[in-house]
């Protein structure tokens, strides 16, 4: 993938230049000329080839012998078909945020949510990198003062997870709201999908003590209405984690670790099955973004393709 990223690179930036800054020159030579359309020709083949077969279509939806949703379905085929063709399996860069349920305590090995999406990117995206901000005992309030470290990965997907340590110190509803919504505003610069999920029902943990089990839930309560929120204004990727883990919680006390308070290898591969469609999706929408910035895509269009080899006609490689 990195020598046709290069490639292409390589190519768009010929044009560029070819179409701006070139001027006629008659003494050079005109192999140039050829070389720059020996770069671009391939990535237009595919592109021309469909447009004849959906030409081919309309002819044979005006005599009636194909329907008009057939041919909206060809269009949108071919659309597509650049796209995925060149970001299928392209490697990804996840970035977790979180406090000690994404470093796994209370897995063996540490094997918890984030290492068990991470292997499952990797079966379907080779070579994917992942970049963990996470710390025992982590805030929104702490996370929010040390988010840019994790800029520095340039990532293509993010998960957020936290606010478990917030409901465990009382930390107010409004500071709570402040402090989440700062770190998704800053995330948002990435311009990446972003997953969050809200808290996991912490009232049934065997280790809380009676005399805490109501206040914990109703503040688990108000926090999650305040991340669904945040999720909804942002557009973010949401897990409902919250409802799912209330549902399962009480009957499944083996989803909590030894330490009765964080999740076991079992609760962790629930965790991982709760976020993995929604994360599925983000990381399909990163697969679109990726591909829509890329020299591909540009020259998918075969308008682009018909001018780009124009100019390579009109004027010489300077």
């Amino acid at each position: 993938m990195t020598e046709e990223h290069n490639l292409t690179a390589k190519a768009r930036d010929v044009l560029f230049y070819a179409k701006h800054y070139s001027r006629p020159d008659k003494s050079r030579p005109a192999k140039n000329k050829h070389i720059l359309r020996a770069l671009v020709e391939p990535f237009c083949f595919v592109s021309r080839a469909f447009h004849r077969v959906r030409a081919l279509f309309a002819i044979l939806l005006i005599l009636g012998w194909a329907t008009p949703a057939q041919f909206i379905v060809l269009s949108r085929i071919g659309q597509r078909t650049l796209m995925e063709s060149s970001t299928r399996g392209d490697p990804l860069t996840y970035l977790a945020l979180g406090d000690s349920t994404g470093l796994g305590l209370g897995a063996q090995n540490g094997y918890g949510y984030v290492e068990q999406l991470m292997t499952r990117i990797k079966t379907e995206h080779p070579g994917s990198r992942l970049m963990k901000l996470c710390r025992l005992g982590e805030t929104t309030s702490s996370l929010r003062q040390r988010l840019a470290e994790g800029f520095s990965a340039k990532p293509t997907l993010v998960t957020l997870s936290i606010g478990m340590n917030d409901v465990l110190q009382r930390t107010n509803e409004p500071e709570f709201g402040a402090n989440y919504e700062a770190i998704v505003e800053e995330l948002k610069r990435l311009a990446v999908p972003i997953v969050i999920t809200n808290l996991p029902d912490i009232s049934f943990a065997p280790r809380l003590p009676n005399s805490m089990r109501e206040e914990m839930h109703v503040k688990v309560l108000h926090f999650n209405k305040q991340i669904e929120a945040i999720a909804k204004r942002y557009h973010l990727f949401f897990v409902n984690l919250g409802a799912a883990s209330a549902s399962v919680l009480a009957k499944h006390q083996e989803f909590f670790a030894i330490d009765g308070f964080h999740p076991s290898d079992a609760g962790y591969r629930f965790w991982t099955r709760t976020m993995w469609p929604v994360v599925k999706r983000a990381i399909k929408e990163s697969l679109r973004v990726a591909a829509a910035k890329s020299p591909l895509f540009f020259l998918s269009n075969s308008r682009n393709c018909k001018n780009a080899i124009s100019a390579t006609r009109a004027q010489p490689f300077a």
